[in-house]
């Protein structure tokens, strides 16, 4: 318990002694300071307050707009005739065509996209593209004529008569080609 009472009498008188120095100020005073670094700090501290300001002026301003930005968007409420109306009018149409009719459209509104669709202009574009794709699948490849890949029926019946060849690969070789040539007419005639 000394002990303890020796140290607080220590502590004391050392914080009387610390008080009782003239310790010198360690900060340099104004007056020790060169004009040039009074001119730069009285810059600095303007150039701080006008931005102080208009950072000020600038926030209020945003909270001004922000109040005016509604807080819920208003829903699209269509009217659902219209939309039956527009699946009607577009039923026929590939993707291709539907994206034109939409790049037509003022809006995606399903008023603007039902009268792009119904615009004559739009559904004459869309008849001539059809006709173009028909016309070139009409048009056959220039690639070398059919019959010189396909036997010929001598040829047929030499492999036929080839004691070599047997029965089974006879039957599927048969069968392949009648498949190709039915394949080839299936278009042009009835398919049994």
């Amino acid at each position: 318990m000394e002990e303890n009472i020796l140290e607080n009498d220590t502590l004391t008188h050392e914080v009387e002694n610390y008080n009782s120095l003239n310790i010198a100020d360690e900060t340099p005073s104004s007056e020790n300071k060169p004009p040039e670094v009074d001119k730069e700090v009285l810059t600095l501290k303007a150039q701080k307050e006008h931005f102080r300001e208009k950072s000020e002026k600038l926030e209020a301003k945003l909270k001004e707009l922000e109040s005016k930005i509604p807080t819920t968007s208003p829903k699209d409420n269509y009217d659902p005739i219209k939309v039956v109306k527009l699946a009607q009018a577009v039923k026929d149409l590939s993707a291709e065509e539907l994206e034109f009719v939409t790049k037509f459209a003022k809006t995606s509104s399903p008023e603007d996209l039902l009268e792009a669709a119904n615009n004559e202009w739009v559904k004459t574009a869309i008849s001539a593209q059809r006709e173009k794709a028909e016309k070139t699948k009409q048009i056959p490849s220039p690639s070398s004529p059919s019959f010189a890949t396909e036997p010929s029926i001598e040829e047929g019946l030499k492999i036929a008569k080839d004691s070599s060849v047997s029965d089974k690969d006879l039957d599927e070789m048969t069968r392949k080609a009648f498949e190709d040539n039915i394949a080839k007419q299936g278009k042009k005639g009835t398919r049994i």
